[in-house]
């Protein structure tokens, strides 16, 4: 490697084994009996200080230096670096790149243990040496220069003692303090300036962070269901954790807007290949467009016919407007010269695409964990206690008495609701209130069923649970289950007894898995149908949910 160049961190050939920026005082000096691993420890704590300040413990243009500020010098206190680190932080830091092996931590675990509790907000065991023993320290290691500055300062007290009676050389040493202040002046200011450039790199490294940190807040509001007075705690702690990044959509917006300021022009070559498939919509809106016309003028005064035609024609319109609009004035990309500006407008841009998604009013985690908040909060009033408590106890009665329950004695179930028996199966129905969106549903007077709407939640059915014969058989046609094709593995037949159970009167429908889950995965939504000859009328919510995976179904367990 070249040992002129700043910052060496290389190991050449015949040279001590370790990179040279993270070697500790006992490498440096060649005694490998005292190399152990508190030697580790050392580079650990190298590693720890470099990514807190953005900058190594020691840096020199030469390795010789280097090694001579490891042994002779201490490094500079992380907090004069980056303000923010907290003194524990910091301590642990020094502790770890003590030049007494003795102080260091004996192993990289006594390390990970002060750490972890410094995360856990816990009195941390490291410590930072005195101000006596650093002074003993540095006595210790420069005797020379200590016994040197002795007799500098006894000379210094001669010299102002004949300063002081000559005034001419008194007016001297005031000019050179002022020069010296003056410097110490221009270094200060560098070094504020150099602080401030730290503070920006450490301001970049947190936006990007939040790309990591909105993928924990998605991933934890996925797996806070359903929503159950246990899961409150979580659900505030996750509002506490998370709910702050929705707040920092705007400073995100601010920062890419001025990152694509800087973006090279926009060619038109770059408009066609980002708004092809807009440039192709234009024709067959033109098209649509002018069909939608001539039915209209052949249709005639027929209100009847031209009112829908006329709401088809001002949608067409509207669409084609933002095509043109979009493919002459809009930009989707932006391309920088310098790949460092370009991965970070990228990965910014993703992540404010996300951060709306994340604090949208009507879908994203933010309003969703909000919701399940509240439902967490009262289901337990809403379904088990005051007017619910009298409909349960009515319900456990009639299922008591009931043969077809034969005896069973069913507690009330949080999150259901007794909505009375069936009036042809006379078995009882519950409403599921997750599911529900307004008034308790009523059964109609004249059939004493229950109508189907879209504020309807799920209806369940209490299932008596039996016996039954599980399995087929392919050799004796008199008995049960006989089925000449009958699979190895279907046999044998098993009798097979199952206890009660709740199973929906109906398809769940996307209205309620909307009110569940804030979404609708279905493929035919509301308003499928208009002009598809597949369907005979348009969607509603009461249709089926549809593309449901068996993991999205788990959730409402």
């Amino acid at each position: 490697h070249d040992e002129t160049s700043a910052g060496v961190t290389l190991t050449g050939s015949n040279d001590r084994f370790g990179t040279p920026s993270y070697m500790a005082p006992e490498q440096v000096r060649g005694k490998t009996r005292e190399i152990d691993r508190r030697t580790d420890v050392w580079a650990l704590g190298a590693t720890l200080y470099e990514c807190c300040t953005l900058t190594r413990p020691f840096e020199a243009p030469t390795r010789d230096e280097l090694f001579e500020q490891i042994k002779h010098e201490e490094p500079s206190a992380p907090r004069n670096l980056n303000p923010t680190i907290p003194r524990d932080l910091e301590a642990i830091i020094l502790t770890a790149l003590d030049k007494d092996r003795d102080r260091r931590y004996a192993t990289a675990e006594d390390l990970a243990e002060d750490l972890r509790r410094f995360c856990t907000f816990e009195p941390v065991k490291a410590r930072p040496a005195g101000r006596m023993l650093k002074t003993i320290r540095w006595v210790q290691r420069n005797r020379l220069v200590t016994a040197t500055a002795a007799i500098v300062m006894i000379a210094f007290l001669t010299a102002a003692i004949v300063f002081y009676v000559k005034g001419e050389e008194a007016r001297k040493a005031q000019e050179r303090a002022e020069s010296s202040l003056a410097a110490e002046t221009k270094e200060r200011e560098a070094k504020e300036a150099a602080l401030i450039e730290r503070e920006k790199a450490l301001s970049d490294y947190d936006r990007l962070a939040d790309v990591k940190r909105l993928e924990a807040a998605i991933a934890a509001s996925d797996s806070l269901y359903p929503p159950f007075p246990e899961l409150v705690p979580k659900l505030l702690a996750w509002q506490e954790e998370h709910g702050a990044l929705a707040g920092k959509i705007e400073g995100h917006r601010g920062f890419l807007a001025e990152l694509r300021s800087k973006a090279m022009p926009y060619s038109d070559e770059e408009r066609k290949r980002d708004f092809a498939a807009e440039r192709a919509e234009i024709p067959k809106a033109q098209e649509a467009l002018a069909a939608t016309e001539k039915t209209i003028t052949e249709a005639g005064e027929d209100e009847a016919k031209t009112r829908p035609l006329v709401e088809r024609r001002a949608g067409i319109a509207e669409r084609l407007a933002e095509l043109e609009t979009l493919t002459t004035s809009g930009r989707r990309s932006w391309r920088f010269a310098d790949q460092a500006l370009q991965f970070q407008h990228d990965v910014l841009a993703d992540l404010v695409n996300e951060l709306e998604a994340f604090a949208d009013a009507e879908t994203g985690p933010v309003k969703s964990v909000a919701k399940r908040l509240a439902q967490s909060q009262a289901i337990a009033k809403e379904t088990l206690e005051n007017a619910m408590a009298g409909r349960w106890a009515a319900c456990r009665e009639r299922i008591r008495k009931s043969e077809e329950y034969s005896g069973l004695d069913l507690a009330p179930q949080l999150g259901l609701i007794p909505l009375g028996p069936d009036p042809e199966s006379g078995l009882e129905e519950f409403l599921h209130w997750l599911t529900h969106d307004g008034a308790i549903p009523a059964r109609d007077p004249e059939t004493n069923k229950i109508t189907v709407t879209e504020d309807l939640g799920v209806v369940l059915v209490l299932i008596p649970g039996g016996t039954f014969l599980m399995g087929s058989q392919k050799d004796d046609p008199a008995n049960s289950n006989y089925d000449p094709e009958s699979y190895t593995n279907e046999q044998p037949v098993n009798a097979v007894t199952l206890a009660p159970y709740f199973l929906s009167k109906y398809e769940m429908t996307q209205a309620q898995w909307l009110r569940a889950f804030q979404t609708n995965p279905s493929q035919h939504d509301p308003g499928t149908g208009r002009g598809d000859s597949r369907f005979k009328a348009p969607v509603d919510a009461r249709h089926p949910v549809e593309r449901v995976s068996w993991d999205d179904a788990q959730l409402l367990l």
